[in-house]
């Protein structure tokens, strides 16, 4: 936003509308728009400390008194976080080009307060990524589901399925990723429904196994 001050002689009295600050030398008074007077008695700084006090408190703003947990863009799409446009009309030929090393498994996830992309690079952290694991926490209806579904979506867009496959495991029911199992790269949704009981178990015996094979590979 933008602050007009507005400096008048002292013998012009009169309502001007906003926030009216009579100066004295041993004395102020405040006078805002509704009639509400304040008294005080000014600091009476140099110059030099008045300009860098105001440089100090130009990027602050008054709160809006919106609940702080108001999301910071509400109608971001996740194609506008892509820029892919139209969903529609997403080119995977163009989106599934091979990517250099530094954009292999980087992907945006959300935006930060100033606006620009919230980036997760899942690389290791000898190829200047953050790494594979990690942990999500948050109450119901945080948007923990939501941050996982745009993970997928937006490794799924920028990857081909040769280069990158999903065992997606989901003990909600299979909500969190619904619709998801027909894309190319996802070659099982796992759940706690009963008909999935025996996929827990394969995953189980899976994940085993492939710890054991890197075990083998490290120690030969």
């Amino acid at each position: 936003g933008v602050t007009v001050i507005e400096v008048v002689p002292g013998d012009v009295t009169g309502s001007r509308g906003g926030l009216s600050i009579v100066v004295q030398p041993t004395s102020l008074q405040l006078e805002s728009g509704q009639g509400l007077v304040y008294d005080g008695v000014p600091d009476l700084l140099s110059y030099e400390a008045a300009e860098a006090l105001a440089r100090q408190l130009a990027p602050l703003h008054m709160a809006t008194g919106g609940d702080d947990d108001e999301p910071l863009l509400a109608n971001l799409e996740f194609t506008d976080l892509l820029n892919l446009g139209d969903a529609a009309s997403i080119d995977v030929s163009r989106t599934w080009r091979p990517r250099s090393q530094a954009e292999r498994l980087r992907v945006p996830i959300g935006v930060g307060e100033d606006g620009s992309p919230v980036m997760l690079d899942l690389k290791e952290a000898a190829q200047e990524g953050m790494g594979p694991h990690g942990l999500c926490v948050g109450a119901t209806g945080s948007g923990k589901s939501e941050l996982l579904r745009t993970l997928v979506l937006g490794l799924a867009v920028t990857h081909t399925s040769e280069t990158l496959n999903f065992v997606l495991a989901d003990f909600k029911g299979g909500a969190t990723f619904a619709g998801m199992a027909q894309m190319p790269h996802v070659a099982a949704v796992i759940t706690n429904l009963a008909d999935d009981l025996t996929l827990v178990d394969r995953m189980g015996d899976s994940i085993s196994g492939e710890l054991n094979r890197r075990q083998e590979m490290l120690r030969d």
